[in-house]
């Protein structure tokens, strides 16, 4: 058994040394220069931390936390996303990543007060047996915008695809139009910055939710405008005369399907419903076929979600059929925090794909 032992990393001078673990060993290696200094270096939360990992004096693993504000009761706290978690093959075993978990845990800054993670079955294993805990459940909500693809994909439907195609979309354009919402007291907007209407709504919403990410402009720009992995756009439902922001989504398009980053609004009904509305017309007028927004949201939002069409599409982990492969799961945010966080505030997180690390 080799002797393992954990370093805490420089930022700066270990980001070459970190930078190769991470070739050798992530799955997705697209920009990972401009990926670090984004979340590590430039990021308005604070600077990132990293621990590597050696195996008898040989960096063999590495792990992070990307900083954010968190907004929790009635003050703002440091939280850490953990990301990044990158083993040698030859180490991928049990007592490397929970070795690697349990340090994260016990070395982070004294300022961060919450540590968190989005992992999968497998890495949600090693993060609970490390000392984080089970929050919530964050489902995935999804619409049909098109229906050609689907009937191109179908065996039995696939010949009539080129024939029918444009057809069904268009009967099914006008189908979903029925449900969806539109007001012309509100207009949506695209937009290609943050100005100063996104601090006034985050300043007005933000005493309504227990728990979220801080949603300033400044957090928003290096969010989404910054990040170098996505082309992010930015849809805001305004008053009629443009003055007053009262909500925004915020998604990229991967595979013809419209992902939502983020979504955030006053928590009226008839508002949420017009936003999304207003989302799912500039999708289907961009050619994308699908939507689909990972979360755990508020009451009213869930209900705008399922009132303009969206259904949900994830199912509790221990409520899956035994042995069942197609069923999609959702997945369970997990966190470890200080004694002095309020674990009911935290029950109630505001969470958005867009609090995940990248």
């Amino acid at each position: 058994m080799p002797n393992y032992k954990i370093v805490a990393a420089n930022i700066e001078t270990d980001r070459d040394l970190i930078l190769e673990i991470w070739r050798r060993n992530l799955s997705d290696v697209y920009r990972l220069e401009e990926k670090f200094d984004w979340q590590f270096r430039h990021n308005p939360g604070g600077d990132g931390q990293c621990w590597i990992l050696e195996a008898d004096g040989r960096a063999v693993g590495t792990t992070s936390l990307g900083l954010r504000r968190i907004q929790l009761g009635g003050e703002v706290v440091s939280a850490g996303i953990a990301c990044d978690l990158a083993v040698d093959e030859a180490h991928r075993f049990l007592q490397p990543a929970l070795i690697l978990q349990k340090e994260l845990l016990a070395a982070m800054h004294g300022s961060v007060r919450i540590a968190y993670g989005l992992p999968n079955p497998k890495g949600a294993a090693v993060m609970k047996r490390a000392g984080y805990r089970e929050v919530f459940p964050v489902h995935r909500y999804g619409k049909a915008l098109r229906v050609s693809p689907y009937m191109a994909r179908n065996r039995r439907l696939a010949w009539s695809a080129p024939i029918l195609g444009n057809m069904a979309d268009f009967a099914y354009a006008a189908f979903l139009k029925l449900g969806e919402r539109s007001n012309r007291s509100y207009t949506a907007q695209v937009f290609a910055d943050f100005d100063k209407r996104f601090d006034d709504l985050w300043a007005r919403e933000k005493p309504e939710h227990a728990c979220l990410t801080v949603r300033d402009r400044r957090f928003l720009q290096w969010r989404y405008r910054d990040c170098p992995l996505h082309q992010y756009t930015a849809l805001g439902l305004l008053t009629a005369d443009q003055s007053r922001l009262l909500g925004y989504v915020i998604y990229y398009a991967e595979d013809d399907c419209a992902i939502c980053a983020d979504l955030f609004s006053a928590s009226h009904d008839r508002e949420i419903e017009c936003l999304l509305s207003a989302w799912a017309f500039h999708a289907r007028e961009s050619g994308l076929t699908s939507m689909s927004a990972a979360c755990s949201l508020p009451d009213a939002a869930r209900r705008g979600l399922l009132r303009t069409g969206f259904t949900l599409r994830t199912a509790p982990v221990r409520s899956a059929p035994a042995g069942s492969q197609k069923q999609e799961l959702s997945r369970t945010l997990l966190a470890h925090h200080r004694q002095s966080v309020d674990n009911g505030a935290m029950a109630g997180w505001y969470f958005t794909y867009g609090d995940q690390p990248y």
